[in-house]
């Protein structure tokens, strides 16, 4: 019930958003949180739902989000998550558990050099967009087990971001009461400085690899399956990595298919080789957890990244909220 949820949301994200307003500003802070949390639970646009003279119109929300810097707004809503996790902390074990780490494209059908300067290098050109090349694009980490599936860091990516500074800055704002079993990412991010920052600091990660040349040429040379190679490395980093072959029969081809994974976790028997597929499996909550959160998002067309930011950051707290609303129900 996205009522409800909101009605929860509030007493969170009034203790940790504050908006700029001046001493005689006609409305105080939590009647403009009221109104973009209600906006965002009915999936409208700031000008349609504020056609009502008893709320903050949409030129005034988007002037005080304008005063808000990208670092204001990122360190506010880590306090809306820190707020959040207390209240799931008392209810689960954030201990062992498998995460996710992926990249959520959202289309932007403008122009580019439309935007403001300074918001230009969070626009980036992505493949498979409906309708556009350009996109503002957020990696995010999620915790990807059954009633667990929190969103844990969401980070704004720049035009010239590499991989490796994406993981790490989205790791570094895991909470310290997650206990990291494995990190599950997709292909993008099969990267050879990706792999030596994970081994430099001591977490496993799985990644699929069948697609790079370097792996093609090892399922030539290596027919036997199960196959683990040991100490492959790529690119300039020479990370060191495992390359491990199965051999599965696909359903719907009527075939058996090759799957090669990069990893740096022990495993101790073939039957563990043959598990990977299942784990890997587990990503895909992250894609569940991106359905509901839209169903949380303003919906917008504005140049001011700012506001673009704050929409996309209160979307995904109150999918948190959400989680934990269903956990109460439980």
């Amino acid at each position: 019930d996205k009522k409800k949820v909101g009605k929860m949301a509030k007493s969170v994200i009034n203790a940790s958003i504050r908006l700029k307003l001046v001493n005689n500003a006609k409305y105080k802070n939590n009647e403009f949180l009221k109104t973009l949390i209600a906006c965002s639970a009915e999936q409208d646009s700031l000008e349609n739902f504020t056609d009502d003279s008893e709320v903050p119109n949409a030129d005034t929300i988007f002037w005080q989000l304008q005063k808000l810097g990208i670092k204001v707004i990122e360190d506010m809503f880590a306090k809306c998550f820190a707020s959040v996790f207390e209240l799931a902390k008392n209810r689960m074990i954030f201990k062992d558990v498998y995460v996710a780490i992926d990249t959520n494209k959202l289309p932007y059908y403008g122009n580019p050099n439309d935007l403001p300067e300074e918001f230009r290098k969070y626009v980036r050109a992505e493949h498979d967009l409906p309708g556009t090349k350009w996109a503002f694009v957020y990696a995010t980490m999620s915790i990807v087990e059954n009633g667990k599936r929190f969103v844990i860091a969401v980070l704004p990516m720049t035009m010239h971001m590499t991989k490796e500074e994406v993981v790490r800055k989205v790791m570094e704002r895991v909470p310290k009461f997650v206990k990291i079993k494995l990190v599950l990412m997709d292909r993008w991010f099969c990267a050879d400085n990706v792999f030596a920052y994970f081994e430099s600091i001591g977490n496993y990660f799985l990644t699929p690899a069948t697609e790079y040349p370097s792996i093609k040429k090892l399922i030539q040379e290596n027919p036997k399956r199960p196959c683990v190679i040991d100490d492959h490395s790529m690119g300039e980093c020479n990370a060191k990595f495992k390359v491990i072959l199965i051999e599965e029969f696909n359903e719907k081809e009527r075939k058996y298919e090759v799957q090669g994974f990069a990893t740096n976790l022990n495993l101790e028997n073939k039957e563990d080789y043959f598990n990977l597929p299942k784990i890997y499996s587990k990503r895909w909550g992250i894609e569940t957890s991106y359905r509901v959160v839209k169903n949380f998002r303003i919906k917008t067309c504005t140049t001011k990244y700012s506001a673009r930011l704050f929409f996309v950051m209160l979307s995904y707290c109150l999918y948190n909220i959400w989680v934990i609303f269903n956990l109460m129900i439980e």
